[in-house]
């Protein structure tokens, strides 16, 4: 029995090890840190009223606007979870809906003024953090960075 629960005890450890250097747990881990610090900041401009699942349709939303579908396809969510987060941001006045001129079925979501405003601070957000990560890693890092990872979801898209 001793032998058996080091044996587990190991092998759970290995597993861990290796998990922690897997490259899916680490992008979903830099994800959930670069998520965390643009909801801070956010926080601290004023926007007390995102939530990070916000950004998950803002995220996904062209400029020119797109129909809850598509942001929900993009997003990999139900049409259904998308509708409750286009209501919350409607609300807010982040975002408006339009009949759609192809399928009057359909709505388009179109940033407000207000949107926009926001999406630019969060851009600049972005680029604050990239500043910061510069300082601390080094520009080559975050050139690095970038082309591996566009290879890699160069990789992905074109197989």
């Amino acid at each position: 029995m001793l032998e058996s629960k080091l044996t587990l005890s190991s092998r759970s450890r290995r597993l861990a090890e290796a998990r922690s250097r897997n490259l899916r747990q680490l992008l979903i881990r830099a994800t959930r840190c670069l998520n965390a610090l643009v909801e801070e900041e956010l926080q601290a401009r004023g926007y007390g009223d995102i939530r990070l699942a916000h950004n998950t349709l803002l995220i996904h939303l062209d400029f020119e606007g797109n129909s809850i579908s598509e942001v929900a396809d993009r997003a990999q969510l139900t049409k259904q979870a998308m509708g409750l987060l286009a209501d919350e941001l409607e609300k807010m006045g982040y975002i408006t809906r339009h009949v759609d001129e192809k399928d009057a079925r359909a709505r388009i979501l179109m940033l407000t003024d207000a949107g926009q405003r926001l999406m630019l601070d969060m851009l600049e957000i972005i680029e604050e953090i990239e500043e910061r990560f510069i300082s601390l890693l080094g520009s080559d890092t975050l050139t690095g960075l970038r082309t591996g990872l566009a290879a890699f979801i160069g990789i992905r898209q074109s197989s």
